[in-house]
């Protein structure tokens, strides 16, 4: 006996013989069936895009929307970096101008000419250095925002957690450094939240043992 549900593929075979009675139960029997295998496959299916769109609103939340989040760190990395640029530009100029004034032009002509002349043709790749530095600048910026970004995040997090109690869970971005941070720091949450629950625990009991002394 083949019975299919509207619902579901469903087929079963048996040998023995039954009353019609029993073949219209039992073919409905696996219609009833078919249709709760297709209504669990929805809701399975639901639930996983519930997941993906918890886990887009999740990155979205935790995605940071501009790279300069912190002045006193990278502010100070890029003045640094700035000073390092300068130091190497002049040096390495005046070095170049130099050894092309002293080896290369005529030999007739005075060594300030030629350093001028030198100077005159440095000109232009200074020039293009210093048009491409910005670059430079904004790749430093959105560099250190990976280390500085997941501290600043934990920083916020923990100020939350002191003030107000806040065990919301910490999570960074993928390329961030320093991940194993927001897993240690939301270990610390747990236990503080645990910790906190116990203790109202704690008063509760202490406040009913109180009043059942006292009647």
């Amino acid at each position: 006996m083949d019975c299919a549900g509207q619902h579901g593929q469903i087929k079963f075979v048996f040998l023995g013989e039954f009353s019609c009675q029993e073949k219209s139960l039992f073919c409905l029997h696996c219609a009833n069936l078919g249709r709760i295998l297709n209504s669990t496959r929805t809701v399975i299916r639901g639930g996983h895009q519930i997941d993906q769109n918890t886990a887009s609103e999740m990155k979205q939340k935790h995605a940071r929307k501009q790279n300069y989040v912190d002045s006193s760190v990278q502010g100070a990395l890029l003045k640094r970096i700035i000073l390092h640029w300068f130091m190497y530009f002049v040096v390495a100029g005046l070095a170049i101008v130099m050894l092309q004034a002293m080896l290369s032009g005529p030999q007739g002509d005075p060594l300030s000419v030629r350093i001028m002349q030198e100077i005159g043709e440095f000109t232009l790749v200074g020039l293009i250095l210093i048009c491409i530095f910005p670059a430079f600048l904004l790749d430093t910026v959105r560099f250190s925002n990976r280390f500085v970004g997941p501290v600043g995040r934990l920083r916020s997090y923990l100020r939350k957690l002191g003030q107000d109690g806040n065990t919301e869970p910490l999570s960074f971005r993928g390329n961030d450094f320093w991940a194993e941070m927001s897993d240690e720091y939301n270990l610390v949450a747990q236990r503080f939240e645990e910790q906190a629950k116990e203790i109202e625990r704690l008063k509760s009991q202490l406040k009913n043992s109180g009043v059942t002394s006292r009647n």
